[in-house]
């Protein structure tokens, strides 16, 4: 029998599980938010090979690539947390 518990349980379960993973984002947040964390920390290795190498052309280039995929990422977080919000209005 649905009682009004058993829905609002149903309810915030769901809820829950949209925040944890949302297709629109390819992911899960902490996923994503692990991968940030990840490419900031080879962006900070990068740069301080590049200030010890004296022709750095390579690693300034995959400074670029991981930059360009922090942003893409950084969007992506953006949209998972603004979503939930949206579908609950």
């Amino acid at each position: 029998m649905l009682t009004d518990d058993l829905v609002d349980q149903v309810v915030t379960s769901v809820a829950a599980e949209i925040e944890r993973e949302d297709p629109q984002t390819g992911g899960s947040r902490d996923a994503l938010e692990a991968e940030l964390g990840q490419l900031r920390a080879e962006e900070k290795r990068l740069a301080a090979a590049v200030a010890r190498v004296p022709d750095s052309t390579a690693l300034i280039e995959q400074i670029g690539e991981r930059v360009e995929r922090i942003r893409h990422l950084e969007g992506q977080l953006a949209t998972a947390k603004r979503t939930p919000a949206r579908r609950r209005e």
